[in-house]
């Protein structure tokens, strides 16, 4: 594959903007085109939790953790990046699962442990519903997601990137079994190479061209609330809820990872900062101030797909869950395969062509 002379990045989220940060670094700025609102949908209703999970395989661990890197890394070069270490406690599962996730991801090399009763209350000195056993994990952290995304999309910008935003791509235009650029409702944008980074939009884009993506999208009911004082130390995995709290003082909380809203999204999300209300002595009592419900765009198989799509020369697409976590890493990888360098292994599993059988 050539290094792209134009390449056109549509989507202007996490995945989207950490790929055109890739790109310009290589020096190919593409263009970016983001149908809006700013950040990306997906990204605005993530928890934002940077974690490499568990009950996956190894080698998608490792994945992760080449993101947690990257993520440490742009720690420290980017000093105003809302990113904060903090640790998590997990306790969502029944012991005995517990111990095996604490096991496996110790033996490899997660910065992981089980803790007991004092030790958590001593972490998280407001929890009033305190398990007998937590894995805390060291290694695990958060970042603001709207800023991060847009952070990647400035450093694009910077290093001559161009961003259209508020932009609808209507169709990929192709010129025989090659990509020859993008509709718009502005007109046609040249490129030889596409990144498809539009979350659930994505099949829509690629179907008329003849391409499948399967894809699930899982609503995310999150709640927001009014800002208060320094509440939580960690982030918090509870059998029944999630929650951490944001630089600006904001719990953001979700029942699950799975979408499940029993009854009406506002009575979910009146029932969910109840339960904080009561799980948490808290300084003030929380008040909601908004929710967020996304669309999580999942591949069937639960994995990210990334890659060139053999069908059209010059289409690549990057579609996963957990893309805050995943997304320095996967901007890397992605422009650096987009850009004419070998694939990186850590990559090989998650190809959309599987998806073609």
């Amino acid at each position: 594959m050539s290094k792209p002379k134009q390449p056109v990045v549509i989507g202007a989220g996490i995945i989207g903007a950490s790929i055109a940060y890739g790109l310009a670094k290589a020096g190919t700025p593409p263009v970016i085109i983001d149908a809006g609102p700013d950040g990306g949908l997906a990204t605005q209703g993530s928890l934002a939790w940077i974690n490499a999970s568990w009950g996956n395989p190894e080698p998608y661990f490792r994945l992760r953790m080449r993101s947690i890197e990257e993520w440490r890394r742009l720690g420290t070069l980017w000093r105003d990046l809302p990113l904060r270490w903090t640790g998590s406690l997990t306790y969502d599962m029944p012991l005995p699962d517990l111990d095996r996730y604490v096991a496996q991801h110790r033996d490899w090399g997660y910065r992981i442990r089980l803790i007991r009763r004092q030790e958590i209350a001593t972490r998280e000195p407001r929890l009033t519903e305190i398990p007998e056993e937590a894995a805390f994990c060291e290694d695990e952290g958060m970042v603001e997601p709207v800023p991060a995304a847009q952070m990647f999309r400035q450093a694009a910008v910077e290093l001559g990137a161009t961003y259209h935003a508020a932009t609808s791509v209507t169709a990929i235009d192709t010129k025989g079994r090659s990509v020859s650029g993008v509709v718009t409702g502005e007109g046609t944008i040249p490129a030889d190479h596409v990144v498809v980074a539009s979350g659930v939009a994505a099949p829509e884009l690629l179907a008329p061209l003849g391409i499948g993506l399967p894809l699930t999208a899982p609503e995310g009911l999150l709640v927001h609330t009014e800002p208060m004082p320094a509440a939580l130390r960690t982030i918090i995995v509870a059998p029944d809820f999630h929650v951490r709290q944001t630089v600006e003082g904001r719990l953001v909380a979700g029942f699950d990872f799975v979408g499940t809203v029993i009854g009406t999204p506002a009575k979910a999300a009146q029932r969910l900062i109840r339960r904080l209300n009561e799980t948490l002595d808290l300084p003030e009592p929380a008040r909601l101030a908004h929710t967020t419900m996304e669309q999580r765009p999942t591949p069937a198989d639960g994995f990210p797909a990334v890659g060139f799509l053999p069908q059209v020369e010059g289409l690549y697409v990057a579609v996963t869950h957990s893309g805050m976590t995943l997304a320095p890493a996967l901007g890397l990888m992605a422009a650096a395969e987009l850009t004419g360098a070998r694939r990186d292994p850590l990559l090989a599993p998650y190809g959309p062509a599987r998806f073609a059988a």
